[in-house]
């Protein structure tokens, strides 16, 4: 199959739900043009007929993947199966699907908030009292774009109970402490390419909100983080297997100057090239560089 691959070509994966590539993609496929190469935006659900010609597919925008979760890992599965050009590798997105892989992380020495797993037999308030928790961040264990997290109070948890759970009565749930720093100093988003530090933004949620996905408007700003930040952002990708094409490490940097780690994003996270234009000219070589 590999010799039948136009190494000039290139998909971006994108999802039926948001087809055309986001304004950060675009800075990214202009770059790879004038690099002699095209670039296609696909969604996913088109299946494997439309990528087999591809020198390099790279996972943008498959931002509709957790509603379709069966069909979205089928497809990883015979992208594997096909042994398609993907990135990031099929072994990667599966491992980081399962926000599991966050304490799996945390084994390997990474700070992150307090975090456990409910099961679909388990009462959220055991957990809660087992922890001393008046309140926590609860987030479906398969999950993207803030789609059902939710901060809930122990006071609140029947009506979570009914309202959110009860969607999903047979899934498992990730419940993390909250870390009031969100509400502070925002969010850190520390992008990696090729495991080389290439950006960083800062998102601060509105005003009594702690979520910070695009639909709740919250305000970005590119930052440079100080090198310790950077250091431990690193570390996290030092326990991969494989080093990722791209990786987005998301945490704060709690009182006492140390990050902590929220989410590692290998599957399709926004990598925000609209604030650093120059660095998606850096993706483009990075992703060219692999066509050889």
């Amino acid at each position: 199959m590999h010799s039948h691959f136009d190494m000039r070509q290139i998909i971006f994966i994108t999802s039926e739900r948001w087809p055309n590539l986001s304004l950060s993609d675009q800075l990214v496929a202009q770059a790879l043009v004038a690099l002699g190469h095209t670039v296609t935006p696909r969604p996913w659900q088109m299946g494997l007929d439309a990528l087999a010609q591809a020198g390099r597919i790279v996972l943008r925008s498959n931002w509709d993947y957790h509603y379709h979760m069966a069909a979205f890992t089928a497809w990883l599965d015979q992208a594997e199966r096909h042994a398609l050009p993907l990135d990031n590798s099929v072994a990667l997105v599966r491992w980081n699907l399962h926000k599991g892989y966050l304490l799996d992380l945390h084994g390997r020495g990474i700070q992150i908030p307090t975090s456990r797993i409910l099961q679909p037999e388990q009462q959220p308030a055991s957990l809660y009292a087992e922890q001393g928790w008046s309140s926590a961040v609860i987030k479906p264990i398969y999950g993207a774009s803030g789609h059902q997290v939710e901060h809930v109070a122990q006071a609140d948890l029947d009506e979570w109970a009914v309202s959110v759970r009860q969607q999903q009565p047979a899934a498992q749930w990730l419940l993390q402490a909250f870390m009031p720093e969100i509400q502070q100093t925002g969010e850190l988003s520390l992008i990696f390419l090729n495991g080389a530090f290439s950006h960083a933004v800062a998102k601060q949620p509105q005003q009594g909100e702690f979520r910070i996905n695009s639909q709740y408007q919250g305000q970005i700003t590119r930052v440079d983080p100080p090198s310790p930040v950077r250091q431990q952002a690193n570390a996290v990708l030092a326990c991969l297997p494989t080093v990722p094409l791209y990786a987005r490490v998301d945490g704060i940097v709690n009182q006492a100057g140390e990050f902590c780690l929220i989410e590692l994003e290998l599957n399709e996270p926004a990598l925000y090239f609209q604030y650093a234009p120059a660095q998606a000219i850096e993706f483009a070589r990075v992703i060219a560089a692999k066509l050889v």
